[in-house]
């Protein structure tokens, strides 16, 4: 996912960026670091090895009392202040913080930054470190700013790491707080506390970079909206353990992730960038300022957070100097952790809290405002996570019972929805089916038991056999903890009948199309109950919910599809078969764009290579199909710009439009598949064209999908010889976040 300028021979963009990440290497010039992949960036050094620190140093603040300030805002447990800077002398304690990257540069030029980072703009006073962006030309960049860097004093492994600051406000403003691998070879992981869009003054993003088991560089973010961070001071934390990483805001856990090989020293970074793909316009007012009021870290028993690994690592060494107070009186722990899958924070009728979705990998959210049965608390089981996903619910060892709540919102009848459930990676539920054991719109829960060992936490696996598997809310309670608000115990039945609905069309309508897109939940980003604590902080109740999704209709007895297979074509790329046995065809149909491809890692799918090239530009492809009804899937991934904002297209399908000002970046981080999914009907043996038009920057897509309909919502079964470039499978991956938009030629 790294990328660095590559001359192409495309037109309009003569540096097309490509993948560079086949090796480390050392660099020619250490003026040049490597760009930072990612949702908002990320760094990767080709640098030799640089020695590692023998030991922690302890730093303090200069005159100031941390005897008052030692626990973390918001985490349970007990802590040891190692590491503290108030920022209340004069100037910056340059033997605490460099100005400038380790290897010696000013800015990371292949981020396409525009500031040069000096000491002159780290402005400390009043008790504050203020990070100031200047119109000031410097080093042959038109900006001025400032970044701070723990490299030479430093890095630990494990720990809380907490900030208290205010942003600024501006298009082009970019602060940061981050930390990045001691020894740059090896790159990721790093762990990015908070980032931030100047122009977006409500949203911060979590992102953990990290090596998957084929050491290949992988993302994980997630975007929190709340209060406005320009206006005051808020505080950013994060937790880092050898399971599971733990992101804070003001007190709250926000996003947590395994830590997937994070577990070599980090030093910590702050800075103030200037985005040279989203640069500050006449409306950004200067100077910027990032104002830090304080930068901690603390660690635990053992030099780790809590529930240390077997070998746990050394503890800190500190250098001589004041001591803080080490211990932190401990927090009370209630006795579970309940979540809302795919929902927000919501009070039972029991009193309990439930914190918003959180703790999740993978998967999508779906809600409806359908009336549930059987339970005295529908608003849990309106809403799901569904898909492949799990959880990890970092709660420390002993003996817990695992609820898991669910109704079947979506589907009305046996055998649509069929999946496995496992805890910890044992099987607790094998081809489940819920509607084998109540209605539809239905609560049904399910509980085991779990145990934890070696700090492991909880880990909730779903993986579909038919359809997608999915859950409405989770509670991981010790055992011999109270109940949590009552379970529904319905009495058994026999399979339900199905709900016929008349089809809005004189033709029968096959059994429905992908979901519609999500209600908006009442937290735009994960709301993690705090970890490594096993309970949320107390949540309020919801406000009303939103005006429920249309409910797909079904017709029990669709009319049989044509006997065709799919039409697969890889836009702008050569032939290939995926890895489900799919065969798509080289780059045909189209007319008039512009073909690339990158190297680029691309993540949320099995198949990369399908999303490693793209058709752009103002083009449209024709496929030739016989008449009738086809899901026509677009497969996208945006893998030249980084912000939402930067690429805005419309798509037509037919003539109809189907995408309208549509962002890829506003649904998924860059490099991460995306599939959109519509209804179309051919006539008049005109087949299927699909038009493409810029609104903002040109339209993009990487591959195309044209499959027959037929019964169960599924493509026909294929044949030998079929429709051209076809592919021989019955498969269709729909996209389970559109509408069921009907289009006609």
């Amino acid at each position: 996912m790294t990328r660095t300028p590559t001359p192409t021979p495309t037109p309009r963009r003569a540096a097309r960026p490509t993948a560079l990440f086949a090796a480390h290497a050392a660099p020619t010039a250490p003026s040049r670091p490597p760009r930072r992949p990612g949702p908002r960036r990320a760094l990767l050094a080709f640098l030799t090895i640089l020695p590692l620190l023998a030991a922690t140093v302890f730093v303090t603040a200069r005159g100031h009392d941390v005897s008052a300030a030692v626990a973390p805002v918001g985490a349970p447990g007990n802590w040891q202040l190692v590491f503290d800077d108030e920022f209340d002398g004069g100037s910056l304690n340059t033997g605490t913080w460099q100005t400038l990257y380790p290897w010696g540069a000013h800015w990371n030029e292949g981020n396409s930054e525009l500031e040069y980072y000096a000491p002159s703009a780290c402005q400390e006073g009043n008790g504050v470190l203020a990070l100031t962006a200047t119109q000031q030309a410097q080093g042959g960049q038109p900006y001025t700013s400032c970044l701070i860097s723990s490299y030479a004093s430093f890095a630990p492994t494990y720990g809380f790491f907490e900030e208290r600051a205010k942003l600024p406000r501006g298009k082009g403003y970019w602060p940061g707080f981050w930390l990045s691998p001691e020894d740059y070879s090896q790159w990721p992981p790093e762990v990015d506390i908070f980032e931030a869009a100047g122009d977006e003054p409500n949203t911060v993003t979590m992102t953990y970079h990290y090596k998957d088991a084929s050491g290949n560089p992988q993302q994980v973010n997630q975007d929190f909206t709340g209060p406005d961070f320009t206006a005051d001071y808020h505080v950013f934390g994060l937790a880092w353990t050898p399971t599971t990483l733990t992101w804070y805001i003001d007190g709250v856990a926000r996003f947590s992730t395994p830590t997937r090989g994070a577990q070599i020293p980090m030093y910590v970074m702050a800075n103030l960038a200037i985005d040279g793909t989203n640069p500050p316009d006449a409306t950004t007012p200067f100077p910027g300022v990032y104002d830090v009021d304080y930068i901690r870290a603390w660690t635990a028993s053992g030099g780790i957070l809590s529930n240390p690994s077997p070998s746990p690592t050394p503890s800190p060494t500190p250098s001589p100097g004041p001591s803080p107070t080490p211990i932190v009186p401990p927090v009370p722990v209630s006795s579970a952790t309940r979540v809302v899958s795919g929902g927000g924070a919501y009070t039972d009728s029991a009193g309990n809290s439930w914190a918003a979705d959180a703790d999740y990998s993978g998967g999508q959210t779906y809600s409806a405002g359908v009336a549930i049965a059987g339970t005295a608390n529908p608003a849990l089981y309106q809403n799901e996570r569904w898909g492949t996903f799990s959880y990890h619910f970092p709660v420390p060892d002993g003996s817990y019972a695992v609820t898991l709540k669910f109704a079947e919102i979506y589907w009305t009848q046996p055998g649509q929805r069929v999946f496995n459930v496992a805890i910890n990676g044992q099987p607790v539920l094998t081809n489940f089916d819920i509607l084998t054991q109540v209605p539809p719109d239905t609560a049904l829960d399910k509980t085991f038991p779990a145990a934890t060992t070696g700090g492991g936490g909880v880990t909730i696996a779903f993986t579909g056999i038919v359809d997608d598997a999915k859950v409405s809310a989770i509670q991981v309670a010790a055992a011999g903890a109270a109940s949590p608000s009552p379970s529904p115990s319905p009495s058994p039945s026999p399979s339900p009948s199905p709900k016929p609905s008349p089809s809005p069309s004189p033709s029968p309508s096959p059994s429905p199309s992908p979901r519609p897109s999500p209600s908006p939940s009442p937290s735009p980003s994960p709301s993690p109950s705090p970890s490594p604590s096993p309970v949320p902080s107390p949540k309020p109740s919801p406000s009303p919910s939103p005006s429920p999704s249309p409910r797909p209709k079904h017709n029990p007895k669709p009319a049989p599809a044509p006997a065709l297979a799919p039409v697969r074509v890889a836009a702008g790329g050569d032939a290939y078969t995926d890895r489900a046995g799919h065969i798509w065809a080289a780059d045909s149909g189209f007319s008039g764009g512009t073909a690339t491809d990158v190297n680029t890692a691309i993540a949320g799918t099995p198949d990369p290579t399908l999303y490693q090239h793209e058709r752009w530009g103002t083009f449209h492809y024709t496929l030739a199909v016989p008449d009738g009804d086809y899901a026509v899937t677009l497969k996208f991934a945006e893998t030249y710009w980084k912000k939402p904002g930067q690429r805005v297209f419309n798509v037509a399908v037919n003539g109809r439009t189907v995408l309208s000002n549509f962002d890829i970046l506003k649904q998924v981080a860059p490099n991460t598949a995306l599939d959109k999914t519509f209804r179309v009907t051919a006539t008049g043996g005109r087949g299927v064209t699909i038009a493409f038009a810029g609104v903002v920057d040109d339209a993009k897509v990487s591959a195309i999908q044209i499959a027959p309909v037929g019964p169960a919502g599924t493509s026909a079964a294929p044949q030998s010889g079929a429709a051209p470039a076809a592919a021989q499978s019955a498969a269709l991956a729909r996209d389970p976040g559109d509408e069921d938009r009907v289009v006609s030629s």
